[in-house]
């Protein structure tokens, strides 16, 4: 029982964390599932980038470095602005806004629970370069569909789907996020190569980063699917941008100013 009532807490933070409305829209010719879910990774980066550019333009209208405080203001702006562009409203509490990246695999049962670990183990191993965390990704999300029920293997499917665009979007560009949020010239900042040190001085650990925007988009997925949700789709892709306003944002702005 406790176990149950710890579930239905956990429900009901994420629930106050994303609020997401989908308008109604007319269905469109039935899609290939990994179609749907290569959506929603693709979606995912394009609301990052429009993220950056949304950001970069408040700090250029400024005239001055963005605090971290103004800098995750305006990530708010940016996710509510590009979801709704997709038919989805977002709202993302303040108070709550560090739940995204901090999702540990409340509410998902034990077979589910274990591939999440997994996944974000493998996510933030440290001896996995680019390529490998990528293949170790597609070994366990082949795992997940031969063992999983297809109803349980939503959930983590969307979220590996953002798992995989998200590594390869921060593995590109934490280098660009940095020279933006430190007001540097792109031209004179050294690029320093985090595939073979992801966690060295010269720049922030793209795998850290990745972690809080997985984690964000199974939390947002599980919300989504629950009853009366809108879906793990819609979830998945407000909780891994959700992710990303801390993870991305907030950790980029604290190593730039400390």
């Amino acid at each position: 029982m406790k176990r149950k009532g710890l579930i239905s807490m956990c429900f009901a933070a994420m629930v106050a964390i994303v609020a997401i409305v989908v308008s109604c829209q007319k269905e469109s010719a039935p899609k290939e599932p990994t179609d749907i879910y290569e959506q929603i990774g693709k979606l995912h980066n394009e609301g990052l980038e429009f993220a950056f550019t949304y950001i970069n333009a408040a700090q250029t209208k400024a005239g001055a470095k963005l605090t971290r405080e103004q800098a995750l203001v305006k990530g708010q702006e940016s996710l509510d602005v590009f979801l709704a562009k997709h038919g989805i409203t977002s709202v993302v509490t303040k108070s709550g806004i560090d739940e995204f990246k901090d999702y540990d695999g409340q509410g998902l049962n034990e077979k589910q629970k274990k591939y999440y670990d997994e996944l974000i183990e493998t996510v933030l191993n440290p001896t996995l370069d680019y390529d490998n965390t990528q293949l170790a990704i597609d070994y366990i999300r082949n795992s997940i569909v031969r063992s999983l029920p297809s109803q349980d293997a939503e959930v983590l499917l969307y979220g590996i789907a953002v798992a995989k665009y998200s590594l390869e979007y921060w593995y590109k560009n934490t280098d660009k996020w940095t020279v933006a949020g430190a007001g540097l010239d792109a031209i004179a900042y050294s690029v320093t190569t985090k595939g073979q040190n992801p966690e060295g001085d010269d720049g922030l650990d793209w795998k850290e980063v990745a972690k809080g925007d997985v984690a964000g988009a199974v939390g947002g997925a599980l919300v989504g699917a629950a009853g009366g949700g809108v879906g793990a789709g819609p979830g998945a892709l407000a909780g891994g941008l959700g992710g990303s306003i801390v993870s991305g944002i907030g950790e980029l702005w604290d190593w730039i100013f400390n």
